[in-house]
């Protein structure tokens, strides 16, 4: 049986905490929708009003936009094998692990959980590099 690389398992898991983030994101936009507005009129409000209006769990929503695009470029950045160098490896892995660790600080922590997940397999990947 053939055994995936550290790097690729770390890919493959930033892709997937992106992906559980990107679908708290459309529950938020998609799961109440009033009547008379369409979806996209619904989700476009619902989305400036998170992100853009003063309020205290601002910073929250940002984040969770923040999230799953560095997840989704540190995730196609292993794919693509990009941390075959230490050098990057070594890069891929700290992003990856800030972003874990500022995850728990930021989110719930079972979403923070998925996100640092890859940590590990990006510091195995380092070691393999």
């Amino acid at each position: 049986m053939k055994r995936f690389p550290p790097c690729r398992i770390a890919g493959l898991l930033s892709l997937l905490a992106a992906l559980l983030v990107l679908g708290v994101w459309f529950i938020l936009l998609f799961g109440a929708q009033p009547e008379g507005v369409s979806a996209i009129e619904n989700a476009i409000g619902t989305a400036r009003y998170v992100l853009f209006e003063e309020q205290s769990t601002r910073h929250w929503f940002i984040w969770l936009a923040i999230v799953p695009a560095l997840s989704i470029a540190i995730g196609v950045c292993y794919l693509l094998g990009v941390a075959r160098s230490k050098g990057f490896a070594i890069t891929l892995f700290i992003l990856a692990a800030t972003l874990g660790a500022s995850s728990f600080v930021l989110l719930d922590w079972s979403l923070a959980l998925w996100v640092a997940l890859p940590s590990y397999w990006g510091f195995l990947c380092v070691h393999q590099a």
